[in-house]
């Protein structure tokens, strides 16, 4: 048996989690996380999957439902008395997702007591029985390294198969915090992270806003180290399922959005560097509104919106802090949104770039 990082050891290999026996009183390893709400079509399966995870460590499930009236709490019940060593259960009463996202946090990081976190929504599953085992072990080896994702392959409603993410390229294998400024490249499903990163500045990131976004635990993670990328399926993501049930062409403003608040309240704003990324990528989401027709509402909300925020970025810093970025590597961003800046005027319109 090798040695661990814990008070235990890892098993010689790994074998089904549920034919795995450890002391009364174990710490789990790993923690995964599952939002759940009205998920009663797909949560049979995500919860099979993520039984027949195959470890040489323990781990524990926590499941969180959100007011679910589908169903689905019968289903957490059943598997909740099956597997009481495994599975922990929070249950709200009445559905808080859009009114306090904080509550569910704590409630869920309350129970969770894993040196590493991985997620699993109750319409996705995970395909990969070594998905854990895989990640954990490449986090355990390489402590400068805070987070790891896959690829993750895109189903239906009906567990067809629709396509394959391929928002990695080679120079984003092991990303630093600019690159996932710049790009979203993770998808949640996939991840797994260090536990600690959830605290900064003695706050949980839950707390540093008045909404949570996935977007915030990524930028997090990167704050403490590298993110990793394996190119292999580990999970699947049900699209045009669940609370947001499309992508449209103001995702990448959005994107935009979460990464500038989350800017402002962490302890980044005499960076120059992560600014100047800032602030070309909410022109990016300028130019992405922009193709609206000039009546759609929405995109008037949006456009007045973050020419707003890059009139705040501007004012972070003094501007003379920007003009490095003409001899760095950004200089090539700033020729992409020349053509982008072209196109606009020269067509009218910028077609948004397809599914993120």
């Amino acid at each position: 048996m090798n040695s661990l990082s814990n008070s235990y050891s890892f098993l010689e290999k790994p074998i089904p989690v549920l034919e795995q026996h450890w002391p009364i009183g174990t710490v789990p390893l790993v923690s995964v996380s599952c939002l759940v709400y009205n998920h009663i079509n797909y949560l049979e399966l995500c919860i099979k999957q993520l039984l027949e995870q195959q470890t040489s460590f323990p781990i524990e499930i926590v499941f969180h439902d959100d007011a679910s009236n589908d169903g689905s709490v019968d289903v957490l019940k059943k598997y909740a008395n099956l597997y009481p060593h495994l599975i922990k259960l929070v249950l709200q009463e009445k559905n808080i997702y859009y009114h306090n996202v904080r509550k569910i946090e704590n409630d869920l990081h309350n129970l969770r007591k894993g040196k590493y976190i991985a997620n699993c929504e109750g319409d996705d599953y995970w395909i990969d029985p070594l998905k854990l085992e895989k990640q954990v072990q490449f986090l355990e080896r390489h402590p400068d390294f805070s987070g790891i994702h896959t690829k993750v392959e895109y189903v239906d409603s009906n567990g067809k198969n629709v396509g394959i993410s391929n928002k990695v390229t080679p120079n984003l294998v092991e990303a630093d915090f600019s690159d996932i400024v710049l790009n979203s490249i993770i998808h949640s499903v996939s991840f797994m992270y260090r536990s600690d990163v959830l605290v900064m500045n003695n706050k949980f990131i839950w707390d540093l806003s008045d909404h949570y976004y996935d977007q915030y635990l990524f930028l997090a993670t990167a704050l403490h180290g590298k993110i990793k990328y394996l190119d292999e399926i580990t999970a699947a993501y049900r699209i045009n399922v669940g609370v947001l049930k499309t992508w449209n062409r103001f995702s990448k403003a959005k994107y935009s959005e979460e990464c500038i608040n989350f800017f402002q309240k962490a302890p980044l704003k005499d960076d120059w560097r992560i600014a100047s990324r800032l602030k070309l990528k909410t022109v990016y989401a300028i130019l992405y509104c922009g193709n609206a027709k000039s009546g759609n509402s929405s995109a008037k909300d949006y456009l007045n919106k973050y020419r707003n925020n890059l009139s705040e970025l501007f004012n972070l810093l003094p501007f003379y802090k920007f003009i490095p970025v003409l001899f760095s590597l950004e200089f090539i961003l700033l020729k992409g949104l020349f053509w982008h800046v072209v196109i606009f005027i020269s067509m009218g319109r910028i077609m948004p770039k397809g599914v993120t």
